[in-house]
């Protein structure tokens, strides 16, 4: 049996193993190489952050390079790049949807079938309830009755 501990280190190493295997992989000129589970945490960690970043420090200076170069044109240059420049300046990229893996799907199509797999027992606890309140009350009524003719007699 493994603890908590050991389970958490292994990950580690495994997880440091594939971003090692990434980043080399990533390199020019390196032959491709892959590690253990690269493939299961390629599905799984593939879009994240911290394996594929969101931006990367030299897209910053690209575009301050852009702005500089719109403020430096000439008067004439200015009216024909107006447009241009603006719309450099002003152009928001729209959220990408993630794509969800195989595992990310399985895992939901799970959770959906134990979601629904829970309500149907809920349901069937509570049909039982009734069933078992209408039952006490038939018993009580039928004890009533008795009761009411015993006093009849007296």
């Amino acid at each position: 049996m493994k603890t908590s501990t050991q389970c958490e280190n292994k990950w580690k190493d495994i997880k440091r193993k594939y971003m090692e295997t990434k980043d080399h992989n990533n390199k020019s000129g390196n032959d491709p190489k892959t590690c253990k589970f690269y493939e299961e945490i390629e599905e799984v960690l593939g879009e994240k952050p911290c394996v594929k970043p969101v931006s990367i420090a030299s897209n910053l200076n690209k575009r301050q390079r852009e702005v500089v170069n719109c403020k430096e044109l000439s008067d004439s240059d200015k009216i024909n790049e107006e447009t241009s420049c603006s719309s450099t300046q002003n152009e928001e990229t729209p959220p990408k949807k993630r794509k969800n893996t195989r595992i990310q799907r399985e895992l939901q199509d799970w959770s959906a079938a134990l979601l629904a797999d829970a309500k149907t027992r809920e349901e069937a606890r509570e049909r039982r309830h009734q069933e078992a309140i209408a039952e006490s009350k038939a018993a009580i009524n039928a004890y009533k009755e008795m009761m009411e003719k015993l006093i009849g007699k007296l």
